[in-house]
């Protein structure tokens, strides 16, 4: 999630102005010093993670309600290191595996982050690994007949309601245009809040759909995939009373062009081959940028432009929101977006009301505005991880499926002689084991704050569903050994008893 702020310059002086202060408290006490020292936030690293925005903002809400305290050596060079941090706006940050939220999973930490794009840090020095691979143009783009609708009928809003939706039984574009239609009426009325035509919106949707292409993970499935599970939390989950209309719109418009396009190849595969896509973009989330791009230049063919009859400052005003939710899908920028998202929602059980939609005076229309596209974000990241919340039976087939695009990338990456990435090489790499890791460390902190904004029976059934998974690759893994998930998974037998954490 990128930082609510303004331009470069500013974030460049208000990091001065950090800097300075933070040396007056190490010198020693201000006028509103206290006696006790305040708590360390770095006490909590071993329940989540922590990152340069929580540990900047816990520092100042401590400030507000205790007054300055001296610092400690450790704890002034831990902000300063976050202020500089914070500077480095647009560029990936690196992640530091040496806190303790990372104990005891060094190894699959320096495995499981770097086939995710994420740069690593550690005492030794950075681990730097990209990738990312490139789309090829669409072929000729068939236009079905628009489904006629209005108000969403009994048998998709089931389909988009369903917490043990399964992708794969989507077969017909056809059938899933109109379901997705549906998803645009069904708490309330988008269409018409923005005047968009149907057909114009039914035939964007098949001109995206038609541009996804044969690859085992990152198909037309999974897009749709994502949408429902949008759907489960904006509606099901009740969290689309947080939403302005507008963002609702731009979320659900993101989510089924997220990934138009992608041929199965990672960033870092797009970066150090030189890929037409990665040089374009400049090595910038180079796939993210590719989608946003499709998107939009779909949207502006003959007979697709459904925004066409809106004012311009709201067409573009879409636009930004649908690029941002997008490019948020970009893992490499994974760990900084739980950082500042878990850092807002903590302010929220403190009452300082983010995420509010009342507006009282331009400071809080501006917070809110920050906080609205940060959430937005955090909806889009969650939904692209949401197989990891659906039922064993849905999880472990995307698993299956996403190793196999993995490894189909090792596999050129051996042919072009190159490096083979962490996780992708298919004679000694197991996604499987990589679950342990991945759902723990990296889906269940998103998930945590995600949960805030639904409702107790929608977010304890994410939560059983994450732990449950987590519990059956663990068990596979113990009574059968290393393998990788396509050679686990015939092997499950779902009727054996385990125990499920809560």
């Amino acid at each position: 999630c990128a930082f609510a702020g303004g331009r470069d310059v500013l974030h460049v002086l208000r990091a001065g102005m950090l800097w300075s202060w933070f040396q007056r408290c190490r010198d020693g006490p201000g006028e509103n010093s206290t006696a006790q020292r305040p708590k360390d936030p770095l006490a909590r690293e071993d329940t989540q993670y922590v990152g340069s925005y929580a540990i900047l903002l816990e520092f100042l809400d401590e400030c507000r309600s205790q007054g300055c305290a001296p610092l400690s050596e450790k704890r002034h060079r831990k902000l300063l290191e976050a202020v500089e941090d914070l500077c480095q706006q647009g560029s990936t940050k690196r992640v530091k595996v040496d806190q303790a939220f990372f104990s005891g999973t060094e190894s699959q930490s320096m495995t499981v982050l770097p086939a995710m794009c994420i740069d690593v840090e550690t005492r030794r020095g950075n681990k730097r690994h990209r990738s990312r691979y490139a789309t090829r143009e669409a072929t000729a783009i068939s236009i079905g007949a628009c489904p006629s609708m209005r108000e969403p009928d009994v048998l998709q809003a089931k389909v988009l309601g369903d917490f043990s939706f399964d992708s794969r039984t989507r077969q017909d574009v056809k059938q899933d245009v109109k379901t997705l239609l549906h998803g645009f009426v069904l708490w309330h009325d988008l269409l018409d809040e923005f005047q968009i035509s149907q057909y114009s919106l039914c035939y964007w949707i098949d001109a995206i759909a038609k541009q996804y292409l044969e690859v085992p993970y990152h198909n037309w499935q999974h897009a749709f995939d994502v949408f429902q599970f949008a759907c489960l939390g904006l509606w099901e989950g009740g969290a689309c009373k947080f939403f302005r209309y507008q963002d609702l719109l731009a979320l659900l418009l993101a989510t089924i062009a997220h990934d138009v396009g992608h041929e199965g190849k990672n960033n870092a595969f797009l970066v150090k081959t030189n890929h037409s896509i990665a040089v374009t973009y400049n090595d910038i989330s180079p796939l993210e940028n590719m989608h946003a791009s499709k998107c939009f230049e779909t949207l502006h063919r003959p007979g697709l432009n459904f925004l066409e009859t809106l004012p311009r400052d709201q067409v573009i005003a879409i636009r930004r929101s649908v690029i941002d939710a997008i490019l948020a899908t970009d893992m490499a920028h994974h760990f900084d977006c739980v950082d500042r998202f878990t850092a807002r929602v903590a302010a929220k059980e403190q009452e300082l009301h983010p995420f509010s939609p009342p507006l009282i005076n331009e400071k809080e229309e501006a917070e809110s505005e920050g906080d609205s596209r940060m959430l937005m974000q955090a909806f889009m990241h969650m939904a692209d991880l949401g197989h990891c919340c659906r039922p064993w039976h849905v999880h472990k087939h995307a698993v299956v499926r996403l190793e196999e695009e993995f490894f189909q990338q090792g596999d050129m990456e051996r042919e072009l002689g190159v490096d083979i990435m962490p996780m992708m090489n298919r004679h000694c790499d197991s996604a499987a084991v990589a679950q342990d890791f991945f759902l723990e460390k990296m889906v269940k902190p998103l998930l945590l704050p995600f949960c805030h904004f639904l409702s107790p029976d929608c977010s304890n059934l994410l939560r059983e569903d994450l732990d449950g998974n987590k519990a059956r690759w663990n068990s596979l893994i113990l009574r059968h050994g290393s393998l990788a998930a396509t050679e686990l998974v015939p092997l499950d037998d779902s009727t054996v008893a385990f125990p499920v954490p809560l």
